[in-house]
């Protein structure tokens, strides 16, 4: 049997030009591996939005590292943000039917920016406006994961399966 899912608050940045507050959280794979995550909420002006930095313990440019945010929370629609290949980001909305979730490759997050460090490191600035929500005071559901070329998904909140795709094993990110 898995544990619960984790829970997190993001601590805010202690002032202007300072970087976020950086935590190790997991140490997923079988392996050994996993990914590091630091998290901040920013707000600059009336822009509400998130930092994250992500960072793979086995890099590779190879190692496709990203994000999982189901803002409502129902697991009826999802949002990827990935790093493939070490030099593109790729976004999708996935969307449940009778067959399981269809991917909507059309959706854009407005305003995100994004940087590829070194393999297997990734900087993402996440406007909430992107995601079409602001955060509920108990937060949204996410996970943040780690896939390197031949080995099992290393993830914040594993799912206890070998896909990514369990938004019931998602995480809780508490944004109030």
């Amino acid at each position: 049997m898995l544990p619960p899912p984790p829970s997190l608050t993001p601590s805010r940045p202690p002032g202007p030009g300072v970087s976020a507050r950086f935590a190790h959280l997991v140490d997923a794979s079988p392996a050994g591996g996993g990914v590091t995550l630091a998290l901040a909420r920013t707000r600059d002006g009336d822009e509400d939005g998130l930092e994250i930095v992500l960072e793979a313990s086995s890099p590779s440019p190879a190692t496709r590292l990203g994000l999982l945010l189901d803002p409502v929370g129902d697991g009826e629609s999802f949002f990827e943000i990935a790093l493939e290949g070490g030099d593109r980001i790729a976004q999708v909305v996935f969307r449940r039917s009778p067959g399981g979730y269809k991917r909507d490759w059309r959706w854009q997050c407005d305003g995100l920016e994004w940087k590829a460090e070194p393999p297997g490191h990734l900087r993402l600035t996440l406007p909430f406006r992107g995601l079409g929500s602001t955060p509920p005071h108990d937060g949204w559901r996410a996970n943040f994961f780690s896939l390197p070329p031949g080995e099992p998904p290393a993830a914040w909140s594993p799912t206890g399966w070998n896909t990514l795709y369990q938004p019931d094993r998602f995480g809780f990110l508490r944004l109030g």
